[in-house]
């Protein structure tokens, strides 16, 4: 998986039901490259000049730790109690 493109076939593949609509596979393929478009923005941070490793070491943990985290949300039966919206 070495692509963006391969890693939304994988996910199509084994997380979106084969009687998704035309609707839901647009807005969930929209999602997921919007979560890559977000990491790639995280990444480009951290490595920016001016960023010492340490410090950008530290903002990819921190990622790391929030991503192990949504996978341990998600299989719980209470992910929706997780879920906060911002009003602005």
């Amino acid at each position: 998986m070495n692509t963006i493109q391969s890693a939304w076939q994988s996910y199509l593949d084994q997380v979106v039901p084969e009687t998704a609509g035309r609707g839901e596979l647009i807005e969930r393929r929209r999602t997921f490259y919007a979560g890559a478009q977000a990491m790639f923005t995280l990444m480009c941070a951290a490595s920016a000049d001016g960023i010492s490793e340490e410090a950008g070491a530290s903002m990819l943990d921190g990622a790391h730790l929030e991503l192990t985290e949504f996978v341990t949300q998600v299989g719980s039966a209470c992910e929706a109690d997780t879920i906060k919206r911002s009003n602005g």
